[in-house]
């Protein structure tokens, strides 16, 4: 689907239910798209339906269990008034919505934050797995620092980001279709013995 009215067609569909047969494309990229919905699974169930097997999906996604959100949600915990430790619902509340705000900005309608599912690398795997996709590649970004205004500490987040893609702030994911294996069911077993 293209946002871009340059490029025709432009299609504006529910995601779970897309107006396309199957297998209709070679490729899909979802960028950002899965963290803003209730229900990933569903739409990387559709995303397998309609791109050709053996063909590549990219998933972009902000991770939720980056060194920058563990960071921020740490600090959320740490009180200037007092210099200790914070506790109670309103902290834990706190210091979850600093750490999404401090790494990924505001993400809020009214009082709802629109990020409904907080995805980790671990988490992708799952889905994807359970959607009949296999993990091609996952790559980090950044893994962000203090003080990234010097070449060098900006150069040393993304060599960290390679190395540890579980703890970058987004995360890119190539997946492949694989077929599915079809069991016989118990007439072809029963047809096949007589």
């Amino acid at each position: 689907m293209d946002l871009n009215p340059k490029y025709r067609p432009t299609v504006v569909a529910d995601a779970r239910n897309l107006p396309f047969r199957a297998s209709a494309f070679d490729g899909v990229h979802l960028s950002h798209i899965l963290e803003h919905v209730i229900d990933p699974e569903k739409i990387l169930k559709e995303v397998n339906r309609v791109v050709k097997i053996a063909r590549t999906v990219t998933i972009i996604f902000p991770n939720f269990s980056s060194f920058s959100v563990l960071t921020a949600w740490v600090m959320g915990f740490y009180s200037k008034r007092t210099g200790y430790a914070a506790s109670g619902p309103r902290a834990i509340s706190y210091g979850v919505r600093r750490a999404y705000n401090i790494v990924y900005g505001s993400h809020t309608v009214g009082e709802y934050d629109v990020h409904h599912v907080p995805l980790s690398l671990r988490l992708m795997y799952e889905l994807l797995r359970e959607s009949g996709f296999t993990v091609e590649s996952a790559r980090g970004d950044m893994i962000r620092l203090p003080l990234r205004r010097f070449a060098v500490l900006r150069k040393a987040s993304r060599a960290l980001a390679k190395l540890f893609p579980g703890k970058a702030d987004v995360i890119t994911i190539a997946a492949k279709r694989v077929r599915h294996k079809r069991k016989k069911s118990g007439v072809g077993r029963a047809r096949q013995r007589s």
